[in-house]
């Protein structure tokens, strides 16, 4: 399967919102519920103005995204989030953008040294998918989802991106 990346655009909001309609995605990635129409215009307007927020496509249909968020941008930290149309998971397709994403924010800025992502522990999918792009296990923490605001046991992987 072709996959390309491309920054996200307003052409992205409805299938954006179609893809976190399935209940699974959002749970998933600890992404809220999205009950008004102005709480997703203003959510995705901060998916816009993200500069490392990029869709991924398949055949020019966007089916997923990865963006990445400043953690502690002084020592050079960002936070990769990520996530999926759900017909498409387990076909390594995001195992392959996320390493075309590696390769753009690389080049792009060198005050990004180090990448992070967080997965729920049960999430073994996304887990092979950051290993497999040479994120190693940091540290496990406790996050509260906003989801369902409850707090969930988080593996923390790490991307040091000199070694990469």
């Amino acid at each position: 399967m072709n996959i390309e990346l491309r920054r996200t655009t307003t052409a992205d909001f409805n299938r954006y919102f179609e893809i976190l309609s399935n209940k699974e995605v959002p749970q998933e990635v600890g992404l809220p519920r999205f009950d008004s129409e102005i709480a997703k215009q203003i959510h995705f307007n901060a998916v816009l103005s993200n500069r490392f927020s990029y869709g991924i496509f398949e055949s020019e249909n966007f089916i997923g995204i990865i963006t990445l968020s400043p953690n502690i941008p002084d020592e050079g930290i960002f936070e990769l989030g990520y996530f999926l149309d759900k017909y498409f998971w387990n076909q390594h397709i995001m195992t392959d953008a996320i390493r075309k994403f590696i390769g753009i924010i690389k080049n792009a800025d060198p005050l990004i040294t180090v990448m992070i992502a967080n997965t729920w522990v049960t999430n073994v999918a996304s887990k092979k998918v950051l290993e497999n792009n040479g994120f190693h296990f940091s540290e496990q923490i406790i996050e509260t989802s906003a989801y369902d605001f409850l707090p969930h046991k988080v593996d923390q992987f790490k991307l040091n991106l000199a070694e990469w």
